[in-house]
């Protein structure tokens, strides 16, 4: 009898720890393969090794999040979190809102070069990030690879003449500036069309509307005598529809003219 009770606790044991160690197993296996988007915010993401998806996990848009790995993919390289509101249309209050999920590991920040006499601008082309070239200054422009002194100057010269890009693919129109080099600069630039600086169309001198890259000479003529017959126009698609201009000539030159 006695032998018997030992034989049935001994097994009882037995069933009771191997049913807490499959639980064990069980409980183990899930926490484990739990899907990491149900834990959205619980741990903070490095912006230099982050995927598209942990960037949209953390508040980031499917285009803005696109666009990170966009400028990591071409080399570009984080060295702070605030380093993000320089990536185009990635505004400040977004950045506010998750940067409590975002850093940067110390080894990749203490790898950026600080800038002193004996580096020069061209030792950042690499981890440029993409520039405004309405407003870009000399210094900017030649920092991107491909640009150089002598075609930032002539950015510049061709964007005073025109009155700002509305369009990075105008570049090919800038003296110097092959299909070759455009495609190895054009990822490295953007336009904000609000800089463009317009000419009003009904108190434009003859020279003012004359010296514009896309009007010339028998279209500024044509114009300010349309405009001297009818006193004044009052939008700028009269020009179209009166055949002052054609429409690869009103596609182009309509966005710098105004009549106000």
């Amino acid at each position: 009898m006695c032998v018997l009770y030992v034989l049935l606790y001994s097994n009882n044991r037995t069933s009771q720890y191997d049913f807490l160690l499959q639980e064990q197993k069980r409980s183990t296996h899930y926490y484990d393969t739990f899907p990491r988007e149900f834990s959205t915010k619980d741990t903070i993401i490095n912006i230099n090794t982050a995927s598209k998806e942990d960037f949209i996990a953390v508040g980031f848009s499917e285009k803005q999040a696109q666009t990170i790995c966009n400028y990591r993919n071409k080399g570009g390289v984080f060295y702070s979190e605030h380093d993000l509101l320089k990536i185009y249309g990635i505004s400040k209050k977004k950045f506010e809102a998750s940067k409590q999920y975002l850093f940067v590991e110390k080894k990749e920040q203490h790898a950026k070069k600080k800038y002193t006499k004996e580096y020069s601008l061209y030792e950042f082309r690499d981890t440029l990030l993409p520039i405004e070239i309405n407003t870009a200054t000399f210094e900017e422009l030649i920092k991107i690879n491909g640009v150089g002194d002598f075609r930032a100057k002539k950015i510049i010269e061709y964007r005073e003449k025109l009155g700002g890009f509305y369009s990075v693919s105008q570049l090919k129109e800038v003296y110097s500036i092959d299909s070759l080099c455009f495609d190895k600069i054009f990822t490295f630039c953007y336009v904000d069309t609000s800089q463009i600086v317009s000419i009003n169309v009904n108190t434009a001198s003859f020279s003012e509307l004359q010296s514009h890259p896309y009007c010339g000479y028998y279209r500024a003529k044509d114009i300010l005598n349309y405009i001297r017959i009818q006193k004044k126009i009052e939008r700028i698609d009269e020009l179209l529809h009166e055949n002052i201009l054609t429409n690869t000539e009103y596609s182009k030159l309509a966005r710098y003219l105004k009549t106000f």
